[in-house]
């Protein structure tokens, strides 16, 4: 559906995937069972709707090629198909991340290259 997908997640949590070498094992143990994606068009109403609270933020951008078949689009309450990795992710897959808040409450600056 598409080649990237943007994923919004605390700092520190991105720090321990990448130490590990895998992003997300926690949220899959107590959350849903799947890792939360957004598209493009959908990132910056998640980050406003579900991680205002959070004093760090950080957005990853994704390749979707490589996350096989554990990527499914699925239906939001609204009928519109969001993104869900059902598995951890591996750090090599994401071709870009950015702080967007830092903990000093600094408002989220999306970078101008998501698409």
């Amino acid at each position: 559906m598409a080649d990237f997908i943007y994923h919004l997640c605390r700092a520190g949590d991105w720090h321990d995937g990448r130490t590990r070498g895998a992003y997300g094992a926690a949220l899959l143990r107590t959350g849903s069972g799947f890792l939360h994606f957004s598209t493009a068009a959908t990132v910056r109403d998640s980050a406003r709707l579900h991680c205002a609270s959070w004093p760090d933020l950080v957005l990853l951008k994704v390749a979707t090629a490589p996350l096989g078949a554990a990527l499914r689009w699925e239906p939001s309450r609204d009928g519109r198909l969001f993104p869900h990795l059902y598995r951890t992710l591996d750090p090599a897959h994401v071709v870009r991340w950015w702080t967007l808040r830092d903990g000093l409450g600094r408002t989220d600056h999306f970078p101008d290259e998501i698409d």
